[in-house]
């Protein structure tokens, strides 16, 4: 299943650095092998007195398990129709950790499997959403602090403190997992919300405190599928940690519904950054809030046609980075790695673009603990079909032979490249927009729109961004007032935001070209560059002023 992230980053989402996260789990990830050692689930009973009665959890104890160590403790809960035994029936998260520790990819730890309707009858029958039983599903906190950690911490070799205890689940549990983790911070580290319901809480009762949360999380988790209808729910605790800055992983998962398929998905991801000291918010390598990355696409005129001047290579700071989309071995760069953004910024013989001086104004108009990364994937006469993820493959197959080449550098998939390197920023910083410069050779297409609207969409669901955080500029072609040879497009590329509420174009007009009437002059390409930034200032610049 293919998984996305927003990290707040970013989201946003962030990305865990030292451990890899993984873009699908694999075949087999959830079938239980033979051949490798095994944890075992048992059932134990403690007295709760916030119920009043004896009450049931099961516990998973990791292969090599032994009384004579100390283990941190994940608490994983059940959705409302479910009981302690959902997870182990439905789910089996005995077998993706079994698997998980075959493959060295756990730090060992016992799970505890509840159960989350905290009353006397907890069974998971007759109307599921009566009041007495919603209810019983707040009630859990006091009971699991009161009563269930303190018998499993007397009766287990547990390591009993806030560092090594989590709280995670499904649905409801879900809702449970964020109202109960992100209530008591003393008590819990680490935190996930899977399909996260209706019964959590809103953002600024969950995290009223942003600055202390960013103190004493280790990981906080928030997936949903796409096709699920309590997606609402994630996206607003999302949209709230992002504005708040609060360090994250948010995962938005392409097609996918309420269901299992998701969250074993889920557990399998998250299990495994669980209770490591390299974790993303303990870490030196989490992304940093302060660097501000923005995606470049289109054709020749981003990919840049001007040559690059003298003027253009030097004075250019180190807070303005540029991440290589492919091996350059004449420029001593590296695919996926950060470089000061000294022109060439799209491929290893390309011109000068608009990203340049993009780049150079923000980072001059903005506070000096704010740096700016670009990522350029642009391919000289495309049309926008090149980066529509389902036609590209049928676009490459009638592409002129000239534009092969270039294709071929980005292994024939722009799109995918932009996606990987994007994905690889990440880790690193916070996708703040996307720049488009592109049209051209879909001139008089009314449909361009729309196509763009798709990549766009992709990108933020392959990305896991907000519709509402990551804007979207395109600039126009050549002006009617140069002689523009496409300038009629510019009718159809201005009609863009009616299709894209959060896409905005920047003006061409006025800038010089060459004598082709389709690409700019070197100077043309430094004053673009200078508007698409002074647009994005408007829309960022408010988010510096109040942090």
């Amino acid at each position: 299943m293919k998984q996305t992230f927003f990290v707040a980053f970013m989201i946003f989402s962030f990305i865990v650095n030292a451990q890899k996260y993984t873009e699908s789990t694999p075949s087999g990830f959830d079938v239980s092998r033979p051949n490798i050692p095994h944890g075992k689930i048992d059932t134990l009973v403690y007295h709760s007195e916030t119920v009043g009665t004896n009450r049931r959890a099961l516990i998973y104890t990791p292969p090599g398990y032994s009384s004579s160590n100390k283990y941190p403790v994940l608490y994983l809960l059940h959705g409302i129709g479910g009981d302690e035994k959902e997870w182990f029936n439905q789910g089996q998260p005995q077998v993706i950790l079994d698997n998980l520790y075959a493959e060295d990819k756990l730090a060992p730890m016992i799970v505890v499997l509840p159960n989350g309707r905290a009353m006397k009858d907890d069974r998971a029958i007759g109307n599921i959403m009566a009041p007495d039983k919603v209810a019983a599903f707040a009630a859990f906190e006091k009971d699991l602090l009161n009563d269930l950690i303190p018998f499993v911490e007397k009766n287990y070799p547990v390591l009993a403190d806030r560092d090594h205890r989590g709280i995670a689940g499904l649905s409801m549990g879900g809702g449970q997992s964020l109202n109960f983790g992100l209530g008591n911070l003393d008590e819990f580290a680490w935190v996930g919300g899977f399909s996260s319901a209706p019964n959590t809480k809103t953002p600024e009762l969950l995290v009223p405190d942003p600055e202390k949360a960013k103190q004493q999380l280790k990981l906080l988790w928030i997936s949903c599928g796409d096709q699920d209808g309590l997606i609402n729910f994630s996206k607003r605790t999302h949209d709230y940690l992002e504005a708040n800055e609060v360090p994250h992983i948010y995962q938005v998962i392409p097609g996918g519904y309420h269901d299992f398929n998701v969250w074993k998905d889920n557990l399998w991801q998250f299990s495994q950054l669980l209770f490591k000291s390299d974790c993303m918010l303990g870490s030196q390598q989490m992304p940093d809030p302060k660097f501000y990355i923005f995606l470049c696409f289109g054709q020749s005129n981003m990919e840049g046609n001007a040559r690059i001047e003298a003027q253009d290579t030097i004075h250019v700071s180190e807070r303005f980075r540029v991440m290589a989309t492919l091996d350059c071995p004449e420029l001593n760069r590296e695919k996926g790695q950060w470089y000061t953004a000294v022109p060439p910024l799209c491929r290893c013989n390309t011109g000068l673009t608009p990203a340049d001086y993009f780049g150079r104004m923000l980072v001059d108009s903005l506070p000096d603990d704010i740096r700016i990364g670009v990522i350029n994937v642009a391919v000289g006469g495309c049309k926008i079909e090149l980066f529509d993820k389902d036609s590209c493959a049928e676009y490459i197959a009638t592409a002129p032979s000239w534009m092969v080449p270039w294709i071929k550098q980005y292994d024939d998939n722009p799109y995918g490249r932009l996606v990987e390197m994007a994905k690889e920023a990440q880790k690193a910083g916070v996708i703040k927009g996307i720049l488009l410069h592109q049209g051209e050779s879909n001139t008089g297409d009314h449909q361009w729109p729309a196509k763009v609207k798709k990549v766009y969409e992709n990108l933020c669901t392959d990305l896991g961004l907000s519709y509402d955080a990551v804007p979207l500029l395109a600039g126009e072609t050549v002006n009617a007032d140069q002689g523009g040879a496409c300038a009629s497009m510019n009718e159809i590329i201005d009609n863009l935001p009616s299709v894209i509420p959060n896409a905005y174009v920047v003006s061409s007009k006025g800038l010089a070209v060459i004598p082709d009437k389709l690409h700019f002059t070197a100077a043309a390409y430094r004053e673009l560059g200078r508007r698409y930034a002074e647009k994005m200032l408007e829309l960022i610049r408010p988010v510096v002023v109040n942090h």
